[in-house]
């Protein structure tokens, strides 16, 4: 919005130069990881990079199940094509579309396309909360290239934009990024005339339901709000307006129909494997957290919207200040102030609950939005006084005009910086992508990423035409295995796989006694986190002050003591009760050994939780090996070629 008429009478093509300039840098951005990777490691396999592009990847086989319209079992080859997959496709969709078109460079127009909606997303949200384009853009470009991030510990400030991480934020954000803007339009009594609108807000709030359930639980109550206050508007058509909530309704809950498909066919067992419980409504969960913040975001808005209102009256008073653009700041502040107390009402809402710690990380975001809005409604009422000199002193207009070059040349040079430095932190990492503090085993493999393309190089010669089925505790090869060669696992990670729980257990229990492993190897094996998390229970084993699995005494005293410490958001504090684990060695004592499931390779890390195992040289042979990994082979009789 420009507040003030323009003197500028350059072509419109020169007015246009920022914008284009904008969307090189987001195409910079968006290209940057995929050059500089094809730059600095020429003999890397595309599929490999892609990988290392993304964050948590096991992701990646959704995206690749999507592509294929495969919409149930792919993991395990015994259940191939069964049940209902459990996770939303929503925030898959857009990279798995391309997969299927490409293959691994789908990956890159993904990151094209999904970067530039966000940035128009983020301009455009912008412009309706009050700035004017150039701020507007400039603005979307700071975020898209990640440079207005900030952390100050002792403030508990959190100051955290959308990211790169696919699929959440880097596409589920983009659908809340439209919910917004359908919602800030709605302030506008010309645009709530519009059947097209209303249709469009319920198709963003059923793909941010299919996206990200805690953010839209949020946007949801304060929809229903934001309809509450419309209603009771003077001169509002009430029966229209409740017409087209309605049709907003109705459209959210027909494009919704793929998630309720879901729900109502996944597995029980997958519900609570994705770490959802069971909460009392009359005690529900709550942490305060981030005070300050919300504070501060819930009462800027307000505040600059006070100082607009009486800034265009100032200066302005033939105009009627646009109400839309004070309502959208309230907006903002109301999401924080809810997002706040997000926790306690889903729990009251749903009597359940799922990953608390999602709440705060949209609290820390939505608030995030709230200051950066407050911060340009600044800037911008700053940048109209500015120009409202130049235009008194006609004189000065070449030292604005140098300010404004200094401050467009400040602009690229931040995002040029941020977008260098994240492209080149993930060309340059060499170790597993999971490689943390919380995953030592795979912390330790400092080449991983040589050897493991090297792996990739091995798997693809002619020698392994036919194998199928790999067994691995290395959750990387498996999403490489799964996504890039479209083939099949023997464990059923519990993540993607829609088989029950009994039949997770199994399978791991199997492919331990296959490699020799004694009953106390075992029982120190699945108290690694990486084993709890990627191959046996996911977030089912959960133990924190919000939920446990078992009951405190089914817990060792230093667990009982971390329960203790920890907080309703520690979610991923992982913990196998004593009983749990007692079940689980009876059954691996009961299980014989051998193969009873189809099994064609192996591939094991060198790191220290499988040190020493190997399987049986009877049924497999060794076949290759580098510095990080070892594979096997199995060994075929003539009655087992003709079985398969």
């Amino acid at each position: 919005m420009e507040p003030l008429p323009s003197s500028d009478k350059r072509p419109p093509f020169y007015r246009d130069l920022f914008l284009l300039a904008c969307v090189l840098l987001v195409l910079a951005k968006a290209g940057s990881y995929w050059l500089l990777r094809a730059y600095e490691r020429p003999e890397e396999p595309l599929e490999t990079g892609a990988l290392y592009r993304g964050d948590d990847i096991q992701y990646f086989p959704l995206i690749k199940a999507l592509g294929d319209f495969d919409l149930r079992e792919s993991v395990t080859h015994e259940n191939a094509g069964n049940g209902v997959r459990s996770f939303p496709f929503a925030s898959v969709l857009p990279h798995a579309l391309f997969f299927r078109l490409c293959g691994a460079a789908g990956f890159i127009i993904g990151d094209f396309l999904c970067a530039l909606a966000a940035f128009f997303l983020f301009a455009k949200m912008f412009q309706l909360l009050g700035a004017r384009r150039s701020l507007a853009l400039g603005l979307a470009v700071l975020l898209v290239c990640g440079a207005l991030q900030f952390n100050s510990e002792p403030l508990d400030m959190k100051i955290r934009f959308w990211g790169w991480r696919i699929p959440r934020p880097f596409v589920s954000e983009i659908f809340f990024l439209a919910a917004l803007t359908a919602m800030l339009l709605l302030f506008r009594e010309d645009w709530r005339k519009r059947k097209i609108l209303w249709v469009g807000t319920g198709l963003a709030f059923a793909a941010l339901i299919q996206a990200d359930i805690h953010l839209a639980f949020i946007m949801l109550t304060v929809l229903a709000g934001q309809g509450l206050f419309l209603l009771g508007a003077k001169k509002e058509n009430r029966c229209g307006l409740l017409l087209n909530f309605a049709i907003c309704g109705g459209a959210c809950l027909l494009f919704s129909a793929p998630f309720i498909w879901q729900r109502l066919g996944e597995n029980p067992d997958v519900p609570r494997r994705f770490g959802i419980f069971a909460v009392s409504r009359f005690a529900p969960l709550f942490e305060a957290t981030n005070i300050l913040q919300t504070l501060l975001a819930v009462v800027l808005p307000p505040v600059m919207a006070a100082f607009y209102q009486a800034n265009r009256r100032k200066h302005f008073p033939e105009e009627r200040p646009e109400k839309a653009i004070s309502q959208g700041l309230l907006l903002l502040s109301a999401l924080s102030a809810i997002s706040f107390f997000a926790l306690p009402l889903f729990c009251i809402a749903t009597g359940k609950c799922a990953q608390p710690y999602h709440f705060r990380l949209r609290l820390i975001m939505l608030t995030s939005y709230a200051l950066l809005a407050a911060l340009a409604m600044g800037l911008e009422m700053l940048a109209g006084n500015l120009q409202r000199t130049r235009l008194c002193f006609p004189k000065w207009a070449r030292l604005f005009a140098a300010l404004k070059a200094l401050l467009v040349v400040a602009l690229f040079f931040v995002a040029l910086k941020g977008t260098y430095k994240d492209a080149d932190k993930a060309v340059r990492k060499s170790d597993h992508m999971r490689a943390t503090r919380d995953y030592p085993e795979w912390d330790s493999l400092r080449h991983y990423r040589r050897d493991f393309a090297a792996l990739a190089a091995e798997l693809e010669k002619d020698d392994y035409y036919g194998v199928k089925v790999a067994a691995t505790f290395d959750h990387q090869f498996m999403s490489w295995w799964l996504t890039f060669r479209d083939r099949e696992m023997f464990l059923a990670e519990p993540f993607l796989s829609v088989v029950p729980d009994a039949e997770v257990e199994s399978r791991l229990i199997e492919f331990c006694k296959m490699l020799g492993m004694t009953t106390e190897q075992f029982r120190e094996f699945i108290q690694r986190r990486y084993v709890l998390n990627f191959w046996l229970s996911l977030n089912k084993y959960q133990a924190s002050s919000a939920h446990a699995f078992s009951s405190l005494d089914e817990y060792t005293p230093e667990i009982r003591g971390k329960i203790a410490a920890s907080s309703v958001y520690e979610n991923w504090l992982l913990a196998l009760p004593l009983s749990e684990e007692k079940r689980l060695l009876e059954k691996f004592a009961a299980t014989p050994p051998g193969i009873t499931r189809k099994l064609d390779l192996i591939v094991l890390t060198k790191d220290r939780s499988v040190a020493g195992l190997e399987p049986l040289p009877n049924d497999f042979a060794p076949v290759y090996e580098n510095e990080t990994f070892k594979v096997w082979r199995r060994k075929f009789t003539a009655i087992q070629i003709g079985c398969r």
